[in-house]
């Protein structure tokens, strides 16, 4: 079983333990807790073998404060020996209460930052075109030159100025087969 498919696993428990809805922030505090274990000074604390696993839960239990639900489901994480797999957790928990609310997730990459109006509507864009609501992630990569690429499950729409000289590119070099071909 691969490590994504034990943190799906074990996303799924938590979400079945705590029937979390989108805004009660879960999903917020297991990404926040995740980044803070995974920073280089949590790995010195929460992924060190020597430390006992009394005391990363009692790490964790001054980490989550008030919720229980988080405490218990990470007291059962540190007693598998699976902390390495928090941040996978997280990711993995994050995608099931999108999905159990409705949205379908998509990373938007774009040249350069997109300010907040861009990104409002490149979602409003992308809700169109999904025909529902979309959680959109965005990047920057500038090897895209201009335009956008957005990936959604499966799925990449690409109208970058990139992919569009690829796409030239490689029906140039089919026309030009074409012609030397008897």
């Amino acid at each position: 079983m691969t490590a994504q498919s034990v943190a799906r696993r074990y996303a799924a428990a938590l979400m079945a333990a705590s029937q979390a809805p989108l805004d009660d922030g879960l999903d917020r505090q297991l990404a926040e807790l995740a980044q803070t274990l995974t920073s280089s000074e949590g790995r010195l604390l929460f992924f060190n073998p020597t430390i006992s696993a009394s005391a990363k839960r009692a790490l964790v239990q001054k980490l989550v404060g008030e919720s229980d639900i988080l405490y218990r489901f990470l007291a059962v994480v540190i007693e598998h020996g699976r902390e390495q797999l928090i941040e996978e957790v997280a990711r993995a928990f994050h995608h099931l209460v999108l999905t159990q609310a409705g949205y379908t997730e998509a990373v938007v990459e774009t040249a350069r930052v997109l300010d907040t109006e861009e990104q409002e509507l490149a979602r409003m864009a992308l809700d169109r075109f999904l025909g529902k609501k979309s959680w959109p992630t965005f990047q920057v990569e500038p090897a895209l030159i201009g335009g956008i690429r957005v990936r959604f499950g499966d799925r990449m729409i690409d109208g970058t100025v990139a992919g569009d000289l690829s796409r030239l590119r490689n029906l140039l070099s089919q026309a030009n087969q074409s012609e030397v071909s008897p």
